[in-house]
Order: structure tokens, then C-alpha cells, then sequence
């Protein structure tokens, strides 16, 4: 067996272009449920629009056990913090834990959490494609940023959520440049 041919043996078809679903303007999702074609863990799929790139992570959350997809998934490109993570950020429903879609790796609590595995995904055509083993080169564990990194991040997430329920609101950045308002006292200058 060549080498394409061990490769294509090594992943499964598990659905189609038409299965996933628009997230915000540019990704779009889809989960694999475990069944008659996948009998792993359900996997949460994102697509990104604008270049077809493809990302999969076991969709639950390896702290709490929650499925992934209920979360906030964005595409944060380069962060407030000035940092370009290169994928999607996924947070966990329950505890707000953030995840970096390539590698697994829990951004904002590394400490107290394990990776979530990472798969390999492809569109062949219109049909989705999963490897059939966790990606041992993605959930390692190692993508660890500094404490004000993390902040930033967490702050665009729920930024962009409140942004997408509710419409533009002021951000964190342009909150903190608003000078405080002084209140006026009784018999003092207006």
C-alpha cells in the first residue's frame, strides 16, 4: 500500500459540505455524532469561510464534561491581544474554558485542565472526511500564554458573543478610555 492510499485508509466519511451549520460571518460548524459510521467520541467540526480550513476537537469539554458546540466558537484572527492563535477559539458552556481549536489546549486554564483531542478533518468534494485517531501532534498539551494574553482573548470572546445577542455594544478598550464621570456637589461650581 502506497503511502495516499495508507492515508486515505486512516480517515472515515461522516457527513456531508450541506451538514454544517453558519456560525458569525465567517465559520460554520458541524458535529459528528458517534454512530453506525464514527465510534468515537463526538467531534465537533469547524469550517472557516474564507479559506476552507478545517478544524476538529472531541466535543466535550475534557474538565466538565459539556458539549463543546453549546459554547461560543469564534475566529478571533489577531486578539486584542495583538496574538494570532492561526484557529478557532471554542469555550465550554459550563466554565468558560477556552480552547484552541488546533491544538487542543486549554487556553485559559491550562493548569487545571487537559487537551481535548484533536482530529484531522477533509472535505473531499462535498464529503467530510475524519482520521480515524486523535491527532497525536495537536493535543499536546504545550501552547501556553501569559496571564494577560489570556485575559485578552477571554474579554473578545465575550465581546464578540454580546456582540452577536445583542448588537454592537462598547468594547472592554473603549470602556476604559471613557474618563470616569465626577458628580456634581450640592453648593459647589457646575
Amino acid at each position: 500500500m502506497d503511502a495516499a492510499a495508507a492515508d486515505a485508509a486512516s480517515y472515515v466519511h461522516v457527513g456531508f459540505r450541506a451538514d454544517f451549520r453558519r456560525r458569525g460571518d465567517v465559520l460554520e460548524y458541524f458535529v459528528v455524532a458517534m454512530g453506525e459510521r464514527w465510534k468515537g467520541e463526538d467531534v465537533l467540526v469547524v469550517l472557516r469561510r474564507t479559506d476552507g480550513r478545517l478544524w476538529a476537537i472531541c466535543n466535550i469539554c475534557p474538565h466538565a464534561g459539556y458539549p463543546l458546540d453549546e459554547g461560543d466558537i469564534e475566529d478571533l484572527g489577531e486578539s486584542a491581544s495583538g496574538r494570532d492563535l492561526g484557529s478557532p477559539v471554542v469555550s465550554c458552556p459550563a466554565h468558560s474554558y477556552l480552547f484552541d481549536m488546533e491544538r487542543g489546549t486549554c487556553i485559559n486554564m491550562a493548569d487545571n485542565c487537559p487537551p481535548a483531542p484533536v482530529y484531522r478533518a477533509q472535505l473531499r468534494g462535498d464529503r467530510l472526511f475524519l482520521s480515524l485517531q486523535p491527532d497525536q501532534d495537536g493535543a499536546t498539551g504545550t501552547h501556553k500564554l501569559c496571564k494577560s494574553d489570556e485575559n485578552a482573548i477571554q474579554l473578545e470572546m465575550v465581546d464578540r458573543a454580546l456582540n452577536r445577542k445583542y448588537g454592537r455594544l462598547i468594547s472592554p478598550n473603549e470602556l476604559l478610555a471613557v474618563p470616569p464621570r465626577r458628580s456634581k456637589s450640592k453648593g459647589g461650581p457646575d
